[in-house]
């Protein structure tokens, strides 16, 4: 019986043998070739997606910032003045202020900026009403940021080319868009190329 018994001890021993260091080592080496598989391949796959994200992202803001811009310039009246660099434009909006439209530089995120220029009396003597700046917060830019606002008219035309480029802040990705803008309430005389107006 104590020898049967030491057969079986053995036998079980020898089927219950503990991982051989060269047993552990090869397993970290296959666990480390599949974890190095899985990130080479989720790496491209996670960029594309920031990348269209932020694409999306970027043309979400450029569709806001033109239909804004559509809409002033669209039902513009009297005079209007492009900047010599085409990075401002001033027009008489439907109340009759005029509005000079640009980029704001001035904080983190470059913003559409609508100035409203201050309302004098006939004799311009007092300020009747006082200038205003108009603008979309940061949250509506989605961490994008105005590059190149500019505005040149179509020769000829009541026409006007609007150039808008948006950076992402994050990313660095850019987003470019150019919409040609008719206003419907100038004619070709409308269109100043004497001195810009001053922003009061």
């Amino acid at each position: 019986m104590k020898a049967l018994c030491k057969k079986y001890y053995g036998k079980w021993k020898s089927q219950v043998s503990g991982t051989t260091l060269v047993e552990l080592i090869v397993s970290f080496v296959v666990l480390l070739i599949l974890v190095t598989a899985t990130v080479a391949t989720l790496s491209p796959a996670l960029n594309v997606f920031v990348k269209v994200s932020g694409m999306s992202r970027a043309q979400s803001v450029s569709d806001i910032l033109i239909e804004k811009i559509t809409g002033e310039l669209g039902a513009a009246t009297g005079n209007v003045y492009i900047s010599e660099d085409g990075r401002q434009i001033a027009y008489d909006d439907q109340t009759g202020h005029q509005v000079i439209m640009m980029t704001d530089e001035s904080g983190d995120i470059n913003k559409l900026l609508l100035h409203y220029q201050s309302v004098h009396s006939a004799d311009k003597t007092e300020i009747l009403e006082d200038a205003v700046d108009w603008y979309f917060t940061d949250k509506a830019y989605m961490n994008s940021s105005i590059q190149e606002l500019s505005f040149s008219r179509e020769d000829g035309t009541s026409c006007i080319k609007v150039h808008l480029k948006l950076e992402n802040k994050k990313t660095g990705y850019t987003y470019d868009r150019d919409k040609i803008i008719e206003c419907y309430k100038v004619n070709a005389d409308g269109f100043k190329s004497d001195e810009f107006p001053p922003v009061e």
